[in-house]
């Protein structure tokens, strides 16, 4: 059992410590690329020197007169090394940083008075309406001829040749033949109103812009 046991704990070990092997690398890459290092010089010691002009994993190494000496120096970025805590600080600032640039960008892209993408045009026209004028006729006729008609039987014959106006035979006969006419005159203007309602959409034209 304390075999079993050990063998457990030597592996969650084992992996743990790929595990931060694996972040510290990710984090000397992002430090690298935010230009968060240091400049180190490495000097090839004399031992590997002979082997300068043969071992590809040398040819970093440049010629530099050192304390008067030619030596091979390699320059080298070491990143700054910090507590996950600090690393996991630069990171959340850097993603609130690309938020706030991102939203900038949006607000600049956006025009300040968008156009449209349709234009309407509408052309103000007049219609005539040949079914509105014939019920203003009507109007008209039934006002005239009713103003006559009502003039013509309110004189009531009283003997000797006499007449007499009525005015209650006048009034009944005018009110009746004027609201008839007022009715017409409605219904021209309902028509009239339709046709110039008609005319003003079939003038609507959609231009793209």
């Amino acid at each position: 059992m304390a075999e079993r046991n050990y063998k457990v704990q030597e592996f969650i070990a084992k992996l743990q410590s790929e595990i931060d092997e694996l972040e510290r690398k990710r984090q000397d890459e992002a430090m690298l690329a935010l230009g968060l290092y240091e400049e180190k010089e490495e000097i090839l010691d004399d031992e590997k020197r002979k082997y300068i002009n043969y071992d590809a994993s040398m040819k970093d190494y440049k010629e530099r007169i050192v304390d008067g000496e030619k030596r091979y120096v390699k320059s080298q970025k070491v990143p700054i090394r910090v507590s996950r805590d600090v690393f996991a600080q630069i990171q959340e600032l850097l993603a609130r940083k690309a938020l706030l640039e991102g939203e900038s960008r949006q607000e600049k892209s956006k025009p300040e008075n968008p156009e449209p993408p349709f234009q309407v045009e509408m052309r103000a026209e007049s219609s005539n309406s040949g079914s509105a004028f014939f019920f203003k006729v009507i109007a008209w006729i039934l006002w005239i001829g009713g103003l006559i008609l009502a003039f013509m039987t309110s004189f009531v014959d009283v003997g000797y040749g006499d007449s007499e106006f009525r005015f209650a035979l006048f009034l009944p006969t005018i009110l009746t033949y004027g609201l008839y006419g007022c009715m017409a005159m409605v219904a021209a203007e309902l028509l009239e109103n339709v046709a110039s309602i008609r005319a003003a959409l079939e003038s609507i034209r959609f231009k793209k812009n």
